[in-house]
Formats: structure tokens, C-alpha cells, sequence
């Protein structure tokens, strides 16, 4: 089928209408799934034949899987339909990256050979190194796709926050209502300047992929991406676990060496500033 059919094709299957109807059909597949008891009762995605996956999500998720596709050679989900579904939320028909989360392939991370955890931090080094090197919209601007909010568990449970137009206005929302408890502590790392870099967001034990031979082969969820000071992959990555989980703070400190300024500070601010 040549380019021109191809998206007269995709034009026709964007009709209000035919949005509707597919809309109406994911919603049964989801009702229809639940009673037949796949997905966890509270889980946004369902897992459905054919290697395939539904999932109730915010454009901005869509928009950064593509975009990581599209410039990385990071193994993501292929994203094969896009549908409103309720407000603000569409339904994101996409494919499975094969292979099984961290967290139950490998247990713990200190469960993992000398050799695999060395594959892991070799490639987790790689992946967050081709995000690092994409070219931001604004050298100072935080922010989701096409100026947008950014989510962030750390910040606002399940919600969205900014955009903010500089680095300062971001720091000045982390502190909001402790500045004079904390604005002085805080300012050692906030006072520094950071490359924006493009994040992911909400690096866990969860969204790393492995295989068999527990080699990473994907990175998935990119509802938190977005444009970030350069060193919140590295205290979001520790956001919870650290220090309590030594291994995998251990693992992510290798990665970013250089931001302990920034994660005592952070740590700091996490035992006050409560999403919830």
C-alpha cells in the first residue's frame, strides 16, 4: 500500500465517529477482560491476545513513547491506535515489549550475577544517555510535550503540575510552603545550574524489562517524561528507596556519580513533601 492510501487510510480511521465506535469496542474489551479476571483490579493496563496491551492513559504518555521511538534505539511499545476515553484520558492500543519486569524476573537486584548487573548498568548507562543527548524546546523551561504539565509521583500524586517557564519556578513549587524551613537547605542544589534533559520520569524495578538471560530488552511507562533538571532521573530512580535499598541506589549512584548535592537534598525534602 503506497504512503498516499496509507494516510487516507489513518485519515478516515480519525473520524469522530469511528473514534467513537473504537472507543465503544475498547471499553467492552475492558469490561469483558475484567470479568474474566486478566489485569489487576486497579491496574490501567490490560494485557489482551496477540501480544498486544489496552491502556487508560493521558495523550502526554503517547506523545513520549513516540517520540523515544522515533530517536532512540530504546526498545519501547509500538503504539498501534489512540482513542478518547474519558476527559482529558484516551485509550493507547500498543504491543508488548517482550520480556518480564525486574522486580519479578529477578526478584531483588542482589539476586543478579556480577556479569548481569554489569549488563544492566552498562545499558541503563546507554539508555539515559541517548534521552540526555535529545535537544530540549527551551534550554530552561520544565515541562511535558508542546509546553504541557509534567506528572510526578514525587510532586503530585496521579496529577499534573506546571509547566514552568525556568528551573526557578520548579524549584520554587519543591519547596512550596517550606521555604522557611528548608528554602536555605534546599538552595545548595537548587542554586546550581542544570542542563534541562529530556527524563523519563519514573524509573522502578517495574519498568525495566529483562529477558531470560536478564539482560535489559525494554523501558516502558513514559506518563512522567518530560523536560527535567538533568539530575531528577537519578533522585526519582531513589525516590522511596533510598537509602533502605542499597543495591539499587548503589546501582543508580555508578550512573549519575555526580548528583549527591542534589539527592540529600531532595531526601530531605521527600521526608516533608508528601504527594499525597
Amino acid at each position: 500500500m503506497t504512503n498516499l492510501n496509507l494516510n487516507f487510510v489513518w485519515s478516515l480511521l480519525q473520524h469522530p465517529s469511528l473514534q467513537r465506535l473504537r472507543g465503544r469496542v475498547y471499553t467492552t474489551i475492558w469490561k469483558l477482560s475484567r470479568r474474566l479476571g486478566r489485569g489487576e483490579h486497579a491496574a490501567r493496563v490490560m494485557p489482551l491476545p496477540f501480544g498486544l496491551y489496552l491502556k487508560k492513559a493521558y495523550p502526554q504518555e503517547v506523545l513520549a513513547t513516540q517520540y523515544v521511538r522515533e530517536h532512540t534505539t530504546i526498545p519501547v511499545p509500538r503504539i498501534l491506535d489512540v482513542v478518547p476515553f474519558w476527559r482529558d484520558q484516551v485509550y493507547i492500543l500498543m504491543t508488548r515489549v517482550p520480556g518480564e519486569e525486574l522486580g519479578k524476573s529477578a526478584g531483588h537486584i542482589r539476586n543478579l550475577s556480577p556479569r548481569q548487573l554489569q549488563v544492566l548498568e552498562d545499558t541503563l548507562r546507554d539508555w539515559f544517555g541517548q534521552l540526555r543527548a535529545l535537544e530540549p524546546p527551551d534550554p530552561d523551561a520544565v515541562c511535558g510535550f508542546g509546553g504541557n504539565g509534567i506528572k510526578s509521583y514525587r510532586i503530585r500524586h496521579d496529577e499534573y503540575v506546571g509547566p514552568f517557564a525556568s528551573q526557578k519556578e520548579f524549584h520554587e513549587e519543591l519547596v512550596s510552603g517550606y521555604e522557611a524551613t528548608h528554602g536555605v537547605m534546599a538552595a545548595a542544589s537548587h542554586s546550581r545550574p542544570h542542563r534541562i534533559c529530556f527524563t523519563h520520569g519514573d524509573i522502578t524495578p517495574h519498568n525495566i524489562l529483562l529477558n531470560e538471560d536478564m539482560r535489559p530488552v525494554g523501558l516502558i511507562d513514559w506518563e512522567c517524561a518530560g523536560w527535567l533538571p538533568e539530575y531528577w532521573e537519578y533522585t526519582y530512580a531513589l525516590y522511596i528507596r533510598y537509602p533502605r535499598y542499597k543495591e539499587w541506589s548503589d546501582l543508580f549512584t555508578r550512573i549519575f556519580p555526580q548528583y549527591g548535592v542534589e539527592l540529600e537534598v531532595e531526601y530531605e525534602l521527600w521526608e516533608i513533601a508528601a504527594p499525597w
